[in-house]
């Protein structure tokens, strides 16, 4: 009701994390670290982002549309003070996506080939989100659709 999202984000962020298996069974859920803004570039970035958002908000252009703002960082001049501010409040946005790499079968981390095959599995395709090099910068639901068809094609879908 009358809200002004404002969300800085870092696309192509520096920083990886990091996706393991707690167990051979299946049911159980991986363990993930997202390791966000663990490359001081990625800080940086976010730091400026935030800066510009909450200089935005503020502006005598805004006045009419904000009354209040809500989540701001108490310090806005101090790195530090901002960066584990940044880090309490840190979250994917939903886009996860690059964590099963796709590479040439010379690629030691590589996980599948340029068609989603996993190495040294038979018969196992990947075929979401994971296999993309990069996040994509947009709504990943068109890009994912567009892989898939092409996959299924491949596969004979």
């Amino acid at each position: 009701e009358g809200a002004l999202f404002v969300r800085p984000t870092v696309n192509l962020a520096l920083s990886a994390g990091r996706l393991r298996l707690r167990s051979a069974d299946v049911s159980e859920q991986p363990a993930l670290n997202y390791n966000f803004f663990s490359h001081p570039l990625d800080r940086a970035r976010q730091r400026e982002a935030i800066r510009i958002c909450a200089a935005l908000v503020a502006s005598s252009a805004m006045s009419g549309i904000v009354t209040a703002a809500k989540q701001v960082p108490d310090d806005l001049d101090d790195d530090d003070a901002l960066d584990r501010w940044m880090l309490r409040h840190a979250d994917t946005g939903h886009h996860s996506s690059s964590t099963c790499k796709m590479g040439g079968a010379n690629d030691p981390t590589a996980v599948v080939d340029q068609r989603g095959k996993v190495y040294g599995v038979e018969g196992l395709w990947v075929v979401d989100a994971s296999i993309l090099p990069e996040t994509v910068r947009a709504n990943i639901n068109a890009t994912v659709l567009m892989v898939a068809e092409r996959m299924a094609d491949w596969l004979g879908g």
